[in-house]
C-alpha cells in the first residue's frame, strides 16, 4: 500500500512538472508573432516563416531570445496588413531553410536571397525586393593595396558559402585569368572577419551593414574600402506551386503598398540609418531575367548526376583526413593506454584529465578550440617571447588534423586498454620465463593477440571517423561535405546533393569495412595458427 502511495505521488509529481516545463517553453517560444492575439483565429490561415535567427542585424535573437531584425520587422509589418494571414517564426540553419520549405514546414524564407535563374528554377520569387544590399570590399585597416575586384587577383578571399557575395567570386573567377582563391566558410561572416584580422586571409566581400555591424561588436581593426563592387536586391522566397501563389501574392502586394506609403524605407532608416530599400527598375528586371524552367517538385536526377563528379573530386582529402588522424590517433591511444596500464606518476593524471575532457566535450568544440586556441597561444608566445612564428600561415588543414588525432587517440586508448587487459597474464608470465625481457613480451606475445581483439573496433572507430570529417568545412576545410554545400548552395538543391554525398560516403564505408573484415579474417586465422 505504502508503495502504491508513493508510485502515485511520483507519477502525480512527474505530470506537474511536464505541465510546468510546457508552460515555460510556449512562453520562450521565439516563434510566436507580436499582435497576433489582435486577430481572431477563426479562418485565419497560420504563415510559418523559415529564417537563419543568427544574420545579424538582419535576423537574430534578441536577450529575451525573441527574433527581432529588419528581416523580421518588414515580415511583421506584413502580417499587420493581411488580416486573414497570421505570421509564425521559426529559426533554422542555412541549408534545413530550403528543406523545410520544399517539405512544408516552412511556408516561406526571409533571409536576405537573392534571386537568379538557376534558383527561379527550383522556388519562387515575387516581383517586389525588401532590400537592397550593398556588396563592399573589407580588408585590415593597414591595407592599402586592395580597392577593387582586379586587386583581389591571386589572394585569399573569404566567404560564407551560398551567399550571393560568394557568387560574385564564382562569377569573376569565370570571367577572368588569374582567378581569385576562395575559401568557403559555413555560418556566418564572424569567422571570415577574425580570419582577415589574424591574416589567414586577405579580403571578404559583405554587405557593408552587416560587415559594420559584426566589425564594431567583435572590435576587429577592419574597413571597408573602394566603390561599392555591386548591388543586389533581396527577396522573400517560397515554394513553386498552386499552394503557395495565393501567400506570395498577398506578400507581393503588401510590399508594394509598404514601397509606395514609405514604410518600407521607415523599417530600413530605422535599423541602419540609411534607405537600403530603393532598387532601380533596371535591376529588378535583371534579376528576374533567365529562363526560369521549372524541375522535378522531388528530385532533380540530372542535376544529381551533374553534381556527384563535382563532389566526389574531394573525397581524397576526406579519405587523407581520416588516415592521418587514424594512424597519429592510434599513436597517441597506445602511448595513453600504456600510461593508464603502469599508471606512471603525473602522466596517468595528465592522461585520465585528456581522455576525460575529449570524450566529455563534443568534437566542433575542440576544432573551435584548436583552430582559434592554438594562433593565440603561439602568438603570445611571439609577442612575449620572440618567436618566430607566422601563425598566419598555418593551413586550416592541420588544426583539423591535430583536433580530429586527439580525438581519436582519447576514444582508442581505452579500446587499446581493454583489448590489451583482456591477454591473459599468465602468457607474459610465461615471456619472461623463457628469457625475454617486458618490451619483447608485450611486441611479441601481448600485442598481437590485443590488436586481433581491438580490429572490430579499430574498424568502428575508422568508419566513425569518415563521417565525422564532414565537420572539417567548419573552418573551411573543403570535403566531401563541404562541396557538397557549396554546389548546393548555388541552386539551393541540397537534397540532391546531400544524396550525392550520402552515395559517396556509403560506397566509401562499405569499402573500408570489407576491408576490415579481411583483415579480421586473416587475423583469427593467424591467432588459430599460433593456437595450434
Amino acid at each position: 500500500m505504502y508503495k502504491k502511495s508513493r508510485l502515485q505521488k511520483a507519477v502525480i509529481l512527474f505530470l506537474l512538472l511536464c505541465t510546468v516545463l510546457t508552460g515555460c517553453t510556449s512562453q520562450e517560444n521565439p516563434s510566436s508573432s507580436n499582435g497576433s492575439s489582435e486577430k481572431e483565429n477563426k479562418g485565419v490561415r497560420k504563415v510559418v516563416v523559415g529564417t537563419e535567427g543568427t544574420y545579424q542585424p538582419f535576423n537574430y535573437k534578441d536577450e529575451k531570445n525573441q527574433l527581432t531584425g529588419y528581416d523580421i520587422d518588414v515580415v511583421k509589418e506584413i502580417d499587420k496588413r493581411l488580416d486573414d494571414m497570421e505570421f509564425d517564426y521559426v529559426a533554422a540553419q542555412w541549408d534545413s531553410l530550403f528543406l523545410g520549405l520544399e517539405s512544408k514546414k516552412y511556408d516561406m524564407i526571409a533571409d536576405q536571397i537573392s534571386k537568379d535563374e538557376e534558383r527561379e528554377g527550383k522556388y519562387s520569387f515575387p516581383d517586389n525586393s525588401y532590400f537592397n544590399s550593398v556588396a563592399s570590399l573589407i580588408v585590415r585597416d593597414d591595407n592599402d593595396i586592395i580597392k577593387t575586384m582586379d586587386d583581389l587577383k591571386g589572394r585569399k578571399v573569404g566567404v560564407s558559402v551560398g551567399t550571393t557575395f560568394a557568387q560574385i567570386l564564382e562569377k569573376y573567377n569565370e570571367e577572368h585569368d588569374s582567378p581569385i582563391s576562395i575559401e568557403y566558410y559555413e555560418g556566418n561572416i564572424s569567422s571570415v572577419l577574425q580570419d582577415i584580422e589574424a591574416g589567414r586571409l586577405d579580403a571578404t566581400i559583405n554587405d557593408k551593414v552587416i560587415a559594420k555591424e559584426h566589425i564594431k561588436e567583435l572590435g576587429l581593426k577592419l574597413k571597408t574600402t573602394g566603390e561599392p563592387v555591386t548591388t543586389v536586391p533581396s527577396y522573400f522566397v517560397f515554394r513553386k506551386g498552386s499552394d503557395s501563389e495565393e501567400l506570395q501574392s498577398e506578400v507581393d502586394e503588401a510590399l508594394s503598398e509598404m514601397r509606395s506609403d514609405g514604410t518600407l524605407s521607415e523599417i530600413s532608416v530605422k535599423w541602419f540609418g540609411e534607405d537600403f530599400t530603393a532598387v532601380e527598375e533596371q535591376d529588378q528586371q535583371q534579376a528576374g531575367e533567365g529562363k526560369k524552367e521549372s524541375v522535378s517538385e522531388l528530385l532533380d536526377i540530372k542535376y544529381m548526376v551533374k553534381s556527384f563528379p563535382e563532389i566526389l573530386r574531394y573525397a581524397p582529402v576526406t579519405l587523407m583526413i581520416a588516415l592521418v588522424s587514424m594512424l597519429v590517433g592510434l599513436i597517441i591511444g597506445l602511448i595513453t593506454a600504456l600510461v593508464k596500464i603502469y599508471r606512471v606518476p603525473v602522466l596517468k593524471w595528465i592522461a585520465s584529465f585528456y581522455v576525460s575532457f575529449v570524450r566529455g566535450t563534443p568534437l566542433l568544440v575542440q576544432m573551435y578550440l584548436s583552430y582559434y586556441g592554438i594562433p593565440k597561444i603561439l602568438g603570445f608566445m611571439q609577442s612575449h617571447y620572440q618567436w618566430n612564428a607566422d601563425v598566419s600561415n598555418i593551413p586550416a588543414i592541420v588544426f583539423v588534423y591535430i583536433s580530429f588525432s586527439l580525438n581519436t587517440g582519447a576514444y582508442l586508448s581505452e579500446t587499446i586498454r581493454s583489448a590489451i587487459q583482456a591477454v591473459d597474464k599468465g602468457q607474459l608470465e610465461a615471456a619472461y620465463s623463457v628469457g625475454m625481457s617486458r618490451f619483447q613480451g608485450m611486441v611479441r606475445i601481448v600485442f598481437p593477440q590485443a590488436l586481433t581483439i581491438a580490429l572490430p573496433n579499430f574498424g568502428n572507430s575508422f568508419i566513425s571517423l569518415l563521417k565525422d570529417t564532414s565537420l572539417a568545412f567548419i573552418i573551411a576545410v573543403v570535403d566531401i561535405m563541404g562541396q557538397a554545400k557549396i554546389v548546393g548552395a548555388r541552386s539551393l538543391r541540397f537534397f540532391e546533393v546531400y544524396i550525392d554525398s550520402a552515395i559517396i560516403y556509403w560506397l566509401i564505408c562499405l569499402v573500408v569495412g570489407k576491408g576490415v573484415s579481411v583483415m579480421e579474417k586473416r587475423a583469427n586465422k593467424y591467432e588459430g595458427g599460433m593456437a595450434a
